[in-house]
């Protein structure tokens, strides 16, 4: 009887953890932002988001739009970026955690080559803790 109900309890909660947005923890979140933001790979920044949050991008003269979006439109941005961008590196140059706020701060180099011109922006990127995970609140790149 014990056991069904462990069983039971595990099949509830299987759902609410596969949904679960933003990392597990923190070294998996900066792993997959710069794997991403080297290949201009989408899909691991938009599963950072977390439940229900929207995330800030800002990419002056790679985005049309700029502001907080949901996943979907998160994607859509994203994509767009990438396509532009042509990525091709990204190192991270500085880390720092704000616990006041729960945040981390990442400053990184991004390596991009907008119009076949190769160039180098800074991107900001902030992490913020919730409920034990890391969801991703902001991206932002230095505009040219």
């Amino acid at each position: 009887m014990l056991r069904a109900i462990a069983v039971a309890f595990a099949l509830i909660l299987a759902p609410v953890a596969a949904f679960a947005g933003g990392y597990g923890d923190l070294d998996n979140a900066m792993t997959a932002i710069g794997s991403a933001l080297e290949k201009g790979d989408s899909g691991p920044l938009v599963a950072g988001i977390g439940d229900g949050d929207k995330i800030e991008l800002q990419f002056p003269g790679l985005a049309e739009r700029s502001g907080f979006f949901g996943p979907d439109q998160a994607a859509l941005v994203l994509d767009d970026v990438f396509r532009k961008a042509s990525p091709s590196g990204f190192e991270q140059n500085s880390a720092r955690k704000v616990s006041a706020e729960k945040q981390y701060h990442i400053k990184g180099s991004w390596r991009i080559s907008p119009g076949g011109a190769s160039e180098e922006r800074e991107v900001y990127v902030i992490l913020q803790e919730k409920s034990g995970r890391w969801s991703i609140i902001s991206i932002r790149s230095a505009g040219r």
